[in-house]
């Protein structure tokens, strides 16, 4: 067994940064490693581990021996992770690479950053390779949209040359508790066959075809003008960007 002599061990300081970073949540999980103690008024309970990327000390997982002291206790080969996960990363070192570690916390971090600020309702994810969980859908008429709403697509629109008359379909995305809420813009056409086509009910699962998907904006229509609150309140900036399958989505600026 290492003794605390022989390990290169994260500062206090270097692991209250990496927890705030994370926003005391996991890299990995996401689970909130933080919460109020009932001991006392000013308790807390953390659940949460400044973990090495590769091991502080030569017997340990991930182990480089060309890396120096000072780096390997920096925080650039730190990570923080939930007990669980900090378990799990140091007992399966083959899945669990140094190149996958350091992707899970760029990842995390920009996760972090890009949903400062905003309701969790609205939480935004990576625009590229992102899961349809569909909770509703519709079918509209761009013509009989809300001004304000139309005007907000209006970048959608043009992209894809869809005028008044156009019918568009529409998939309300994700769960206000426990997932980013999306709405995607879709081929309607595309969207009728497979509601038609479903026997036992609507049941598209999570795989629309991304050639078909127009558009993408965070929220669900109803929830339009909270949105707006939020950007007005948190002064966010957003962005159209192209996806990786060729259609827009308003994104979180970084400036």
């Amino acid at each position: 067994m290492s003794t605390a002599s022989n390990r290169d061990n994260f500062s206090s300081t270097t692991k209250t940064i990496l927890a705030k970073r994370s926003a005391y949540k996991c890299s990995i999980c996401k689970c909130i490693t933080v919460a109020p103690s009932f001991e006392s008024i000013v308790s807390t309970n953390n659940i949460g581990v400044a973990a090495h990327i590769t091991a502080a000390s030569k017997t340990g997982p991930r182990y480089d021996k060309t890396m120096s002291s000072a780096k390997r206790s920096s925080i650039s080969n730190a990570i923080w992770l939930c007990q669980t996960h900090a378990k799990m990363i140091d007992n399966d070192t083959i899945q669990w690479t140094v190149k996958k570690l350091e992707l899970c916390k760029k990842n995390h971090e920009e996760y972090i950053f890009n949903i400062l600020g905003i309701p969790k309702s609205f939480t935004l994810n990576s625009i590229s390779n992102y899961q349809i969980s569909i909770r509703e859908y519709a079918f509209i008429n761009i013509g009989e949209l809300i001004e304000p709403y139309r005007e907000f697509i209006k970048p959608i629109l043009q992209d894809k040359n869809l005028k008044d008359n156009s019918d568009i379909g529409v998939l309300m995305c994700g769960s206000l508790d426990n997932e980013p809420a999306w709405t995607f813009f879709v081929d309607q056409t595309c969207l009728r066959w497979l509601v038609e086509g479903s026997i036992s009910g609507f049941n598209i699962g999570k795989n629309f075809p991304s050639e078909k998907i127009l558009g993408q904006i965070p929220g669900w229509p109803d929830d339009f003008f909270e949105f707006l609150e939020a950007i007005v309140h948190t002064k966010t900036r957003f962005i159209w960007k192209k996806s990786e399958n060729d259609y827009l989505v308003l994104a979180q600026t970084k400036n």
